[in-house]
């Protein structure tokens, strides 16, 4: 069943988020030459696009998501590499390729990011959408826990509101803590000026011993 293939890239990518980032690559980039198809190849190289973007090398990171997307479009991949053109300024790319994912939560919070840097005034149409969702969602009665990361984004990215955007960040570690979650929660605590917080938040993840070039002014 080629248990053996996705064992080793399990493991590759525990090395990447230790910080063993140049061992990782060689790793996963060997891994991709022997995949069996396309869509393994696909997402062995988000992998290595994910590993490289922790080293801090956004160019080959981008070059990475590109490949794997031509392999086998994927809304995971899709959504990381927005995530890194809008960190680095390529607010125009990442809505562009945003366009035609299907309107979640996630893109719909990415489109409205990309066209808020842009100065165009669509992203408070999709602000005030995204809002009427969570509405929704609070009237049915679901896990505030449960989309509490498309939450904080909203907070941080949409509305600067640091308070909000902590509360739903501390709830959305409680259930995942990829590097993403913990750059929200950082952030988040800084905007809200609660040091205190910070401090917690970073202590947290020292004990993690994720290594992280996005999260290394926190360490």
């Amino acid at each position: 069943a080629g248990a053996a293939l996705y064992a080793a890239a399990c493991e590759l990518e525990t090395t990447s988020l230790q910080g063993r980032h140049d061992e990782a690559r060689r790793g996963l980039q060997a891994l991709a030459l022997q995949a069996p198809d396309p869509s393994t190849r696909a997402w062995l190289t988000s992998l290595l696009a994910e590993s490289e973007e922790r080293a801090g090398r956004d160019a080959p990171a981008l070059t990475a998501y590109q490949a794997s997307l031509a392999l086998a479009p994927d809304g995971y991949t899709a959504l990381a590499a927005a995530d890194l053109m809008l960190r680095t300024g390529k607010a125009a790319a990442a809505l562009k390729l945003l366009d035609g994912q299907p309107a979640s939560d996630a893109v719909l919070l990415r489109r409205a990011r990309a066209l808020k840097a842009m100065n165009d005034p669509r992203w408070q149409v999709l602000a005030k959408e995204l809002r009427e969702r969570f509405a929704a969602l609070d009237a049915r009665g679901d896990d505030p826990a449960t989309h509490a990361r498309e939450r904080a984004m909203a907070a941080l990215w949409l509305d600067g509101d640091g308070a909000a955007a902590l509360a739903a960040s501390r709830l959305n570690l409680t259930l995942q803590k990829e590097p993403l979650d913990w750059w929200l929660a950082l952030r988040s605590a800084e905007l809200a000026q609660q040091p205190g917080e910070l401090a917690r938040l970073k202590q947290a993840l020292a004990a993690t011993g994720l290594r992280d070039a996005r999260l290394v002014r926190h360490e």
